[in-house]
């Protein structure tokens, strides 16, 4: 939402994962008092809830305050993922021209 400039008031749910983005495990999800209330009583039965194992934590810990004290990665990976998306429609778009696959 921060990237597309929508305002963090307009926004009923928050959800993150440390999964993909942390290379963790878990994640969460945040809101008003009535959202997580209405998680806490809805969500019991379709998930699992337990701490984080300790070494997960210590790995999402350092992985933010790698992020905290080098944000250019960021920047660098944004980039990265701009010029392979990029390099992939081009590629998608040479081989459409060409009638489909190679044989």
């Amino acid at each position: 939402a921060e990237a597309c400039g929508v305002p963090s008031k307009a926004i009923d749910v928050l959800v993150g994962s440390l999964e993909h983005s942390l290379g963790s495990v878990g994640g969460f999800c945040a809101g008003s008092t009535q959202i997580v209330g209405h998680q806490r009583l809805s969500g019991s039965g379709y998930c699992f809830s337990a701490s984080l194992p300790a070494y997960a934590t210590v790995q999402a810990i350092a992985a933010l305050e790698l992020l905290q004290a080098e944000p250019e990665r960021l920047t660098r990976v944004s980039a990265a993922s701009a010029a392979m998306h990029a390099a992939l429609s081009d590629a998608m778009s040479t081989a459409g021209a060409g009638g489909g696959a190679a044989a």
